[in-house]
């Protein structure tokens, strides 16, 4: 599988818009993080936690994250 940019480049902007056809945003309590299921990105924000996670152990940024759910 090839990565590419998200939103960077316009094969990023393809691949998101591909990929995403809703985008949701939920209150969490179980730290900062992003999940795609089927079509829909939902965005877990923690108040308490706002670093964002990944699925590995380490530390991540948004666009790090967004490339490994997308």
């Amino acid at each position: 599988m090839q990565k590419v940019e998200v939103c960077g480049t316009e094969d990023g902007k393809a691949a998101v818009k591909e990929a995403v056809k809703k985008t949701v945003c939920r209150l969490s309590t179980e730290g900062t993080k992003v999940s795609l299921d089927g079509s829909v990105l939902t965005i877990h924000i923690d108040p308490a936690k706002s670093s964002i996670v990944g699925k590995e152990p380490g530390s991540y940024s948004w666009k790090g994250a967004l490339e490994e759910v997308l």
